[in-house]
C-alpha cells in the first residue's frame, strides 16, 4: 500500500482504502479501479492524497482492457439508419416525388429511443461526421442535439419526440434547392443567397404536401433561421414570438454547422465553436438555450480525450466553469491546469 498525492494519481490504479466525505458517507469504495470521473470527484471534494495498492494483477489488467473496449464509441444503429433514410427523403423530393408522414414517423422511431438513452451525444455526433456528407447527416445531428437540449429544459416525452421530428425536418426544404448551390465552395451571390433563404418556405410546403398536422413542427420548419433580435428570415420574427422548438433547433443548427466541415470552410474546434455560439447569443440565438448547450457539454466532457496545441493527447479531468475552454487535463501521469498553463490549449476532441 502506498500514499499518493492526487497530482501523481494515475487512471486505473486500485484504491486501497475507502474514502468518505466530510459527513461520513462513503464516497469511493476500497478496491475500485480509478477512472477520470473519480479523480474529478476527489478534486472537487478537496482531497489531496489517497491510499493505493502498488500493483495491478494480470486479471485486473484484462478487466481494464475489457472496460476500455466497452467504452469505445460506436455509431448507434438507429442513428446510422436514419441518415440513410434522410438521404432517400432528399433524393425523392429533389426528383419531384413525395415522401409520406409514415416514413418520417418510422425514422423518428429509429433515433428517438437512442437519443434519450445516450448519456454523451458528442461521440455520436463525431461518428456521424466521419460517416457521410454534411447535408445528409446534418438534420440527424441537429435532431440529436435538439432533443438533448429539450430534455435538459424539462420538456415531456411527447414534446421531445415532436421536437425530434421538427429538427429532423428543419432543412427538408433544401431538397428544392439545386445541390450545386448547397455545396458551392465559394461565397454565394446576392441572388443565390436569396434563393437559399427560400428553403424554410419550401420546407413548409413539403410539410403541407405530406399532411403534417403538428403546428409546432411546421412552425419550427418555418422559423429555424429567424433570429432572436428579429434580423433573421424569412419573416424577421422577434425572439419572444418564436416557438420554443424554433429557438432550440436554431442553437442546435448553428452548433452542428460550426463543428462540421463545410464546402467553404473547415470545422471549428469544439471549444472555439462554443465561444462562437455564445457570441451569437448576443443577438441571433436565445441566450437561455445557448447556456443549456454550454452546460450540457461541460457535464459530459470530463473523461473525454482531447488534442492539445502541442500535438499531444490528454484526458479532461475537470472543466473550469470560468474558462470552459481551458480545463484541467491529464497527460500521461501529469495533471495540468490550462488556466495556469497558458502556453497550451485544447484544439478539439481526439
Amino acid at each position: 500500500m502506498i500514499k499518493l498525492s492526487l497530482e501523481h494519481l494515475q487512471v486505473n490504479q486500485k484504491l486501497a482504502r475507502n474514502i468518505y466525505d466530510q459527513d461520513g458517507r462513503l464516497l469511493l469504495a476500497r478496491d475500485i479501479l480509478l477512472e477520470p470521473r473519480h479523480i474529478e470527484q476527489l478534486l472537487k471534494k478537496g482531497f489531496e492524497e489517497v491510499y493505493l495498492w502498488e500493483e495491478t494483477s494480470a486479471e485486473e489488467k484484462t478487466e481494464l482492457d475489457n472496460r476500455a473496449a466497452m467504452r469505445k464509441a460506436v455509431l448507434l444503429p438507429g442513428i446510422g439508419t436514419a441518415v440513410e433514410a434522410f438521404r432517400e427523403f432528399m433524393l425523392s423530393l429533389s426528383q419531384g416525388h413525395a415522401i409520406t408522414l409514415n416514413q418520417v414517423e418510422d425514422t423518428v422511431d429509429l433515433i428517438y429511443p437512442e437519443i434519450i438513452g445516450s448519456n454523451n451525444i458528442l461521440n455520436q455526433i463525431k461518428l456521424l461526421r466521419q460517416k457521410d456528407e454534411y447535408t445528409m447527416k446534418h438534420s440527424v445531428s441537429v435532431s440529436i442535439i435538439a432533443v438533448k437540449l429539450g430534455e435538459g429544459m424539462g420538456l415531456n416525452n411527447k414534446s421531445l419526440r415532436c421536437l425530434a421530428k421538427a429538427a429532423l425536418l428543419h432543412d427538408i426544404g433544401k431538397a428544392r434547392i439545386p445541390m450545386d448551390l448547397i455545396n458551392k465552395p465559394a461565397q454565394l451571390t446576392s441572388q443565390e443567397h436569396k434563393e437559399m433563404q427560400q428553403h424554410p418556405l419550401y420546407g413548409f410546403r413539403i410539410a403541407q404536401e405530406m399532411q403534417l398536422t403538428e403546428n409546432e413542427v411546421i412552425t419550427a420548419i418555418l422559423q429555424h433561421h429567424e433570429h432572436f433580435d428579429g434580423s433573421g428570415y424569412p419573416f424577421k420574427v422577434l425572439g419572444h414570438k418564436l416557438h420554443i422548438f424554433s429557438r432550440i433547433i436554431a442553437v442546435a443548427d448553428v452548433f452542428d454547422a460550426l463543428t462540421s466541415d463545410r464546402p467553404y470552410r473547415k470545422a471549428l474546434p469544439l471549444f472555439e465553436a462554443l465561444d462562437e455560439v455564445v457570441n451569437r447569443s448576443l443577438g441571433h440565438l436565445d441566450p437561455f438555450i445557448t447556456r443549456r448547450l454550454i452546460s450540457y457539454v461541460l457535464n459530459v466532457i470530463p473523461g473525454e480525450m482531447v488534442k492539445l496545441s502541442d500535438g499531444s493527447i490528454a484526458s479532461v479531468v475537470l472543466v473550469n466553469q470560468n474558462e470552459p475552454q481551458r480545463p484541467m487535463i491529464r497527460v500521461k501521469d501529469q495533471f495540468i491546469n490550462l488556466q495556469e498553463e497558458r502556453r497550451l490549449h485544447v484544439i478539439d476532441l481526439a
